[in-house]
């Protein structure tokens, strides 16, 4: 009697299995490699902005010895404040201070910390995906 094991029935089958799982593992690395499978391209360019502007905040930080007033916002980075003697902006590119889906970011300051997020494609808290609010 053969077991399954040593059965040359399952191993032709474990071998095309194998054979398929290597080959889709290659496609997806090429395709991901060459550039022609990105599943969420304006989420990718809304975390690069959303680090670009909190790279501007930590300047604007490092020379005001605070984050912008809630009242003023991301303006702050672009156009010198009155309340700040030693700015030294503008500190981000106006087109940056826009999300990727052309929407303003929700910036929130409470004391010494602030919030910054985009709420993704949709404009809407929450979401899934594209949707999805960033950073989340």
């Amino acid at each position: 009697m053969i077991t399954t094991s040593q059965d040359p029935k399952n191993k032709a089958q474990g071998k095309r299995f194998q054979n398929f799982a290597l080959g889709a593992i290659v496609l997806a690395v090429a395709l991901g490699y060459f550039g022609l499978y990105r599943p969420n391209k304006e989420q990718e360019i809304g975390v690069s902005r959303l680090r670009e502007v909190n790279k501007a905040l930590d300047l604007f930080y490092q020379d005001c010895k605070s984050f912008p007033k809630a009242e003023v916002g991301l303006q702050a980075l672009v156009a010198k404040q009155e309340d700040c003697k030693s700015w030294q902006g503008p500190y981000l590119d106006q087109a940056l201070l826009e999300d990727a889906w052309g929407r303003s970011y929700l910036y929130a300051r409470e004391e010494e910390y602030y919030s910054l997020k985009s709420l993704g494609a949709d404009g809407e808290p929450g979401g899934d995906g594209a949707n999805q609010d960033l950073p989340e």
